[in-house]
């Protein structure tokens, strides 16, 4: 029979019990609520067709066009006619000199003197001798794939180029194929910083061949396919993409090309997801890919663990680029 005294304990127990499994409870939901806030906020910076990231857009757009016409105004007021002597005859002979454009953003929209070859889905969807899923519509969708030639490479036709394998590819080259509005017009920043022989490429120091592959722009059961493709590393999706580009894709581009096919000459670049993909492929295919760009990528836990657990040999002869942040509005 319960004494008064006993009869309280247990009930105090009882209490401290039951207030323990409410904390544990408020804990779960109070992470749970997290995740979700977590998980719509990615989800919103990842869609493209948000109303407030299009609106931003389209305030950088504008300012980049009004910066862009204030430097073509001024750089053309530098361009004159030189005069030089001829020496040997002592006549007055004149040169053109043309300015050397501004290295730093906005950089000119389009092809900048180079051209566009389109590799239609014929020529690399359905290779499936390599083991990999090309030919799978489902994991894999087919799609054209577009490969940006610089001048250099028709001006020289003997000379090699190196290759860039860029994600996103829709995005990379021309405002008119950006799902944004605004390309990041790396055509333009290439064709620069060759002017200044600041690209160690070739002789020349020639932009390099830059095969612009466009991300999946559908969706699979409500999930944006570009998240699958270029997500997390231990996923189906994102493995035979990566097996794609490696074992299909490059083959093609260094049969049809002139190009230095050694992993020292082959890098990789994305943005956000595709950061990722660019650093998977890279740790993929390590003999095949030797750099690796990677634009505020959105590095999901595999691959941080696949890096932390990576023999330390991989990567010796490795250069990768990680770049985050940027202007925001007046803060530069």
């Amino acid at each position: 029979m319960l004494t008064s005294q006993s009869y309280a304990n247990q009930t105090k127990i009882f209490k401290c019990d039951t207030c323990r499994v409410f904390r544990l409870w408020l804990v779960l939901v109070i992470c749970v609520c997290s995740l979700i806030d977590a998980v719509n906020a990615y989800a919103v910076n990842e869609n493209s067709g948000n109303n407030s990231r299009l609106s931003r857009q389209a305030q950088v757009l504008q300012r980049a066009k009004d910066m862009n016409a204030a430097l073509v105004d001024r750089d053309a007021s530098t361009v004159n006619m030189a005069p030089a002597t001829n020496k040997r005859t002592g006549r007055t002979i004149y040169q053109l000199n043309t300015p050397v454009r501004q290295l730093r953003p906005p950089f000119p929209d389009g092809l900048n003197g180079g051209r566009l070859v389109t590799l239609p889905p014929s020529e690399h969807y359905k290779q499936s001798n390599n083991n990999n899923q090309s030919g799978n519509s489902f994991i894999l969708p087919p799609r054209d794939i577009k490969v940006w030639i610089p001048a250099e490479y028709d001006k020289h036709p003997d000379m090699k180029f190196p290759v860039l394998y860029c994600h996103d590819g829709q995005n990379a080259v021309q405002d008119s194929s950006s799902w944004t509005g605004y390309s990041w017009r790396l055509a333009g920043a290439l064709t620069r910083l060759a002017e200044r022989q600041l690209l160690q490429t070739n002789e020349i120091c020639a932009p390099p061949l830059v095969v612009l592959m466009p991300c999946a722009e559908d969706n699979l059961a409500f999930v944006p396919r570009r998240h699958l493709e270029y997500g997390d590393i231990s996923q189906t999706f994102a493995q035979s993409h990566a097996d794609f580009v490696g074992l299909t894709l490059k083959p093609l581009i260094d049969s049809k090309f002139r190009t230095m096919p050694e992993k020292e000459h082959t890098a990789v670049i994305g943005s956000s997801l595709g950061g990722q993909a660019s650093l998977h492929l890279l740790l993929r295919h390590p003999d095949l890919f030797g750099k690796a760009a990677c634009m505020s990528p959105a590095f999901q836990p595999s691959i941080l663990t696949s890096v932390a657990t990576l023999p330390a040999s991989v990567l010796l002869d490795k250069t990768i680029y990680i770049d985050n942040g940027g202007d925001v509005d007046d803060v530069k």
